[in-house]
Formats: structure tokens, sequence, C-alpha cells
């Protein structure tokens, strides 16, 4: 029984009662509250785009499936409802068709749950009980964890009183689905009275629309759409930062490509002169400016995150006997001294930090920080590598991290931001913004090392755990990982967490996306250069 069945039952009839475990859903993949942050910067240097969108076919499909169902807008009895209806029949019809074809989309098992022709028969109908239960489920390509927002975003779908209208730019690229459309189904499919088909029917859609193979049509809108129309002067502020993105990294490739995701990373970390011309320089380095931040954030996040999961792991050895901070500090403190040399010869935490930042004098920071030793794409792959393979590297690994980030932002604190760059620096300070780690950092200076493990340990992982769990428990989900029991801290959850990983950060749809429409082009290896 749940807490408030319980006080309901209570009301009606008091006194004892026997009543089942209470269960909660465990929940809480941002436990420390440190990802919104992360997100609003790939919000304001890569808008528009999501890390699902991969594919250039799903915004002209579904601006296709609006397109094919107001055709039959003025018959009588269409309404909203079966307009709706119409355009998710267009889409479950594409869905089950790459699912018979051992293509499937996300949200295949939805479609296999309610999609099954009627017993002893090959034949589906589009309607009745299922399919209205199918609708309710079904992952969509408008779902707002799928293409939706970007579709919206980049135009090729517009809100209109609940529904939507379409792009007019995008035409030639509808039109040309429309005629694929049209000689693989029968007309009957796509009509308004929902069809009964036989499923091999349906194999024609996949064969003759594949997701990944967009028509010359196709491909020529979504490059304007996604990218040329960010040259107008009257094109509206995202898509003139979307366009700056995509030449900053042009930019990068022409300088030093071809590159991977990583190298393409250590290049924005590197945050240096936009060197080329092609393109609105003074934008293409705002555009550096936050992914620089960006990534730098990354790895703060996932320090931060790796260390609470060594916390909970070592407070999962002690078979249900409370820690205090203290013992957990000198672990951490202890576990740094045997895998950091520089920690190791240093006196106090600032002269650690001085130690790390001194490492690169002919650079300088922040492109230091794409250099071995300081690199902070190593450093992320390295937190990664030893949540799996040994925990003992993690305090190192943190405290190295943190002298990192504290000498990136060293760079940028107190200066003033360009407009149109996003505050990373020091806004949101409920989410630990670099700012705001470095000054507190700093205040420990002349402290010993031990007081470093203080700070971090109590405030930024159990003390931001604790207040963000409280902030979003309204909803009955167990948020709470680690809880204070007498005088120490206990795991309140059976096992530590699984483990945690950089919030995805565009980059890699967004180079699939311009290969795609022939913005850049990519080799065997997964190297991008532009095109």
């Amino acid at each position: 029984m749940r807490l408030d069945e319980i006080d309901r039952a209570l009301e009606d009839t008091p006194g004892f009662k026997v009543v089942g475990e209470l269960t909660l859903t465990e929940s809480g993949v941002d436990p420390i509250g440190l990802r919104q942050l992360n997100l609003d910067l790939m919000d304001a240097a890569v808008p528009g785009i999501n890390n699902v969108t991969r594919h250039i076919r799903p915004y002209t499909f579904m601006a296709w499936a609006w397109w094919r169902a107001s055709k039959y807008s003025q018959r009588r009895g269409m309404t909203p409802e079966t307009m709706h209806d119409l355009v998710a029949r267009y889409e479950a019809m594409y869905a089950m068709s790459h699912s018979m074809m051992g293509s499937p989309f996300r949200g295949e098992i939805t479609v296999r749950k309610y999609l099954n022709a009627a017993p002893g028969t090959d034949e589906l109908t589009f309607s009745g009980p299922n399919w209205e239960r199918y609708k309710k489920e079904r992952t969509s390509f408008m779902a707002p964890t799928e293409y939706g927002p970007s579709i919206k975003a980049l135009r090729f779908l517009k809100p209109d009183e609940g529904m939507f209208g379409w792009a007019e730019e995008a035409l030639p690229a509808i039109e040309a689905i429309d005629a694929i459309v049209s000689d693989a189904l029968p007309a009957r499919f796509l009509e308004i009275e929902p069809p009964t088909v036989k499923l091999t029917e349906l194999e024609a859609f996949a064969e003759a629309l594949p997701v990944d193979d967009p028509t010359v049509a196709e491909i020529d809108v979504f490059r304007h759409l996604f990218y040329e129309v960010g040259s107008s002067k009257r094109a509206w502020k995202e898509v003139r930062r979307r366009k700056a993105t995509i030449d900053l990294l042009r930019a990068i490739l022409v300088q030093d490509g071809p590159l991977d995701i990583s190298g393409v990373r250590r290049a924005l970390v590197r945050n240096g002169s936009v060197l080329s011309s092609d393109g609105d320089v003074t934008e293409m380095r705002k555009s550096a400016m936050m992914l620089c931040h960006l990534q730098v954030r990354q790895l703060q996040r996932l320090a931060t995150e790796s260390l609470m999961m060594w916390v909970e792991t070592f407070l999962s050895e002690s078979k249900n006997r409370c820690r205090g901070i203290d013992e957990i500090v000198a672990h951490a403190h202890n576990s740094c001294r045997s895998s950091d040399l520089d920690y190791t010869g240093s006196r106090s935490v600032g002269d650690y930090m001085a130690r790390v930042q001194a490492s690169a004098p002919e650079t300088g920071w922040p492109a230091a920080a794409s250099l071995p030793g300081t690199d902070v794409v190593d450093m992320i792959d390295g937190l990664q590598q030893a949540q799996s393979t040994d925990l003992t590297l993690i305090p190192g690994l943190v405290a190295r991290s943190i002298a990192i980030v504290r000498a990136v932002t060293k760079e940028f604190l107190g200066e003033p931001l360009p407009d149109g760059v996003l505050n990373s620096i020091e806004g949101r300070p409920d989410r630990m913004p670099m700012g705001l780690m470095t000054r507190r950092i700093d205040t420990l200076a002349h402290r010993p090392l031990i007081s470093l493990w203080k700070e971090v340990i109590e405030r930024w992982v159990i003390g931001q755990h604790v207040h963000w769990s409280a902030v979003r428990g309204g909803d009955g989900k167990k948020r709470l990982r680690i809880s204070l029991e007498g005088d120490g801290w206990m795991l309140v959850r059976k096992q530590p967490s699984g483990g945690f990983a950089p919030t995805p950060d565009r980059l890699w749809t967004l180079f699939a996306l311009g290969t795609a429409c022939g913005i850049f082009q990519t080799s065997g290896e997964w190297e991008f250069d532009v095109a």
C-alpha cells in the first residue's frame, strides 16, 4: 500500500492493521542536481536538435503526414481528433514496416504489443481497443524525447490550434515523399476510413522509404532549414546560433581535420582564435566559448558524480554500520595520496591547485585542458573507466579534475561575457557553477589537503544530493541514496549507484545530421571533415 492509501484506511477504520510492504519507485538520474546547467549550455550553443536526432527523413515524414492528412480536412466529420488519428496511422504503418524489416525504431515493444494481426489471419485494422491503447503508449517521432522538439524548432511543422501546419520551404521534400508513398502503398491505406491491411503489404513501405536514405529534395530542404537559413539577417537567434556553431566546427576541421569526436572536443576546449572567415566570426567565437565551457563543465559534473558513487560504495562496505564524515574524508585523502604525485608532494590545497595550474606554462589555459596530463577528454574517459574497473583511482582523478576545472575557470572568472553567451560560470548558483566551485576551493588555499575532501564530500556530494532529493521528493519517488543515521552516514539503497556518464553533448547528432545533408563528410573510422 502507498502512504496515502494507509492514511485513508486508518481514517475509515482506526486500529492496528496488517499492510503490505511499502514500495517506492527508485529514481534520480541527476542525484546532485548538476545536469540542468549542462543542458542549458547545449540549448544555448547547439539549439534545435537533441541527442536522438540523427536522420533527416523523420523531419520530412512528419511534415508529409500532416500535409497528407490535411487533404481530407474539408471532408464531413473531419475533426482535429480524426486528423491526429490519421497522422498516427501513417506513422504506425511506417514504424511497423521497419520493425518487420529488421530495422526497428525506438518503441518497437509497443508496436509489437498492439499492432498484431487478428488471430488466424495476416490482417490488421487500425481501429478498436488495441489501436487506442497503442496511440496512448507509442513512441512517436513527435515525442519530447524524440524528434518532436527539433521538428518544430527547424520549422518543418508549426503548431496551429491543436494541429500542425508545415513549412512552405519543405514542400519539395514533402512532394518527393508523397510520390514514393503513393507508388508503394495502396491508396486506401491513406484514406480516412481505417483500413484492414495485410502485414506483408506494409513491408513495401520500409523498402521504398528507408529512414536512413533521404531523397535529394529532402537533403536540400533540410540543409536549408538546418543551416543555410541562418545566413539571413531576419533569421531568429537560435537559427543564427546553430549556423555559427556549424561554421565553427567547419573552421576547426579545415584547420585540424579530419577529427573524431574526441578530437573535436579537445579543439573546443582550446577556445582558440577562429581562423576561418567563412561565417560570422563574432558569433562563431561566442559558440566557441560556450562549447569550451561545456566540455569543462562535463568534467566537473562527472567528477562529482563519480565521487558520489565512490562514497556510496564505501558506505556499502560497512554492513549497516554508520560511517562518520571524518572517516570518509580520511579514506578519500589517503586514496588520493597513493595515486597522484602532485597531490602527494603538496603541502596545502592551494599548493596542489597551483601545481596543476602551472603544469602547462607555454600554452596557458584553457588550451592546457587539451594536453596530456590535464586533458579534459582523457579525464572523463578515466573517470568512466575507474567506475567499472578500479574505484580506488576515483579520488585521485576527482582531485585532478577539480584542479583542471578551477584552472580553466580562472581564465574567465570576473570577465564580462559577450552578449548571447550563457553565463555558465556564475549562472544557476544552486547547480554548483564553476565560478562558485572555484571560489570555494580558493577559500581553502592555506588549509591542509584533507580540507579539500571535507568540502567536496560534505557540501558538493552529500549536501547537494540531500538538497535535491528533498526538493524533488514531492512525486513519491525514492531519490535519496545516502542518509544521516545517528553520528554517521549510511547507504539507504540495496546497492550503490551503477555508474555515471557525461551528459551527451549533441555533437555526434550534429555531425550525423550535417553529414546527411552534405555539410560534413565522414570516414569509416568515424572521423569528420568538411564536405
